[in-house]
């Protein structure tokens, strides 16, 4: 089976401004997107749970790993 792994630039919300950042919750919230794999930043624990919360609440159907 092929894998596609798709690596998208750091954002803390799916509501963000920049064109990355829209990139980036575009790609997370697409159709196509059929896991998550998110790699939490220790550093800024509490706005990198913040996304991992709205991740969890808009795709909650999606299998996803926290790292």
């Amino acid at each position: 089976k092929e894998i596609l792994i798709i690596a998208t630039p750091g954002t803390y919300s799916l509501s963000s401004n920049s064109p990355d950042e829209i990139a980036a919750a575009e790609t997370i919230c697409s159709e196509e997107c059929s896991h998550i794999i998110y790699v939490c930043d220790a550093c800024c624990l509490e706005k990198s749970l913040y996304l991992l919360l709205q991740i969890m609440e808009k795709e909650a159907e999606l299998p996803y790993v926290l790292i």
